[in-house]
């Protein structure tokens, strides 16, 4: 497992990559004090019935993301009704979706 303080939009946000021992899948994820951005194994939706701010990034050109820069340079795929409670909206760069968790 990696696990990363990252500087974004002067804070720092937790990063974890989680192997998870099949091929070269990971659980990739980011997490604030307010939500979380993460690759497509997550479900958001679950997460909305906790009132929990959370979207799904998917990179430009289709691949899946396997590290933290992935995310970072990502745009959202899916955002839960949290999340889009806090300005996140789809096809926005997750670093920008960040900076508003």
């Amino acid at each position: 497992m990696e696990a990363k303080k990252i500087q974004v939009a002067n804070r720092q946000v937790d990063g974890f990559v989680i192997p998870l021992g099949i091929g070269p899948v990971n659980l990739v994820f980011m997490i604030t004090d307010k939500g979380m951005l993460g690759c497509s194994a997550f479900n958001v939706a679950a997460l909305d019935k906790f009132n929990y701010p959370a979207a799904i990034v998917r990179l430009r050109d289709g691949k899946p993301i396997v590290s933290l820069d992935d995310l970072l340079a990502g745009l959202i795929k899916e955002a839960n009704n949290s999340a889009q409670a806090v300005g996140i909206k789809v096809d926005m760069q997750a670093s920008e979706a960040l900076a508003k968790l």
